[in-house]
């Protein structure tokens, strides 16, 4: 199959970003730096839209593509998950209450941030962005069998987070 245009790339690229935003804030809890990191996850897919292939997903494939430029923000920034810095966790999140992508329960919340960042993401776009195991597998480059083993863990460790926390 032919490459997209730009045209046709950017339509369906730009459907992707309210996504993609919400999947960067799960991931850096710092709003402002979700906005960078989905800004340059869009430029590294542009540049590089002659690799996606037709009738893949969209979705999944700029998914990775914005968790690898999470991945190298973190390497050249030397940057410290906030959920291993006490003082960190003690300051609120700081997306606005009225952001659709916060979730209901600050129980919730807070035991899902305590998550490690791969059972934390498993478990936000497989229950909070609704998406499917291939999605995810794509994503993530990992198989389906993989996803399910980190999926059942993730809901094990944040079951007991909870429980710790009542």
């Amino acid at each position: 199959m032919a490459p997209l245009t730009p045209d046709d790339f950017e339509e369906q690229a730009l459907a992707q970003m309210d996504l993609l935003y919400g999947l960067a804030c799960h991931l850096c809890h710092d709003p402002v730096l979700a906005q960078d990191l989905v800004q340059e996850a869009y430029l590294k897919a542009f540049r590089a839209r002659a690799s996606f292939l037709a009738g893949t997903s969209m979705r999944a494939w700029m998914a990775a593509i914005l968790r690898n430029a999470c991945y190298d923000h973190w390497r050249r920034s030397r940057w410290i998950d906030p959920r291993v810095r006490a003082d960190e966790m003690a300051r609120p999140d700081p997306r606005p209450a009225q952001d659709p992508r916060a979730l209901a329960d600050p129980a919730l919340e807070r035991a899902l941030a305590g998550l490690p960042e791969k059972q934390r993401l498993v478990l936000v776009l497989f229950y909070v962005e609704e998406w499917s195991y291939e999605e995810i597998s794509q994503a993530l480059s990992v198989p389906k069998g993989t996803l399910g083993v980190w999926l059942k863990r993730a809901k094990e460790r944040l079951r007991s987070a909870l429980q710790e926390e009542r």
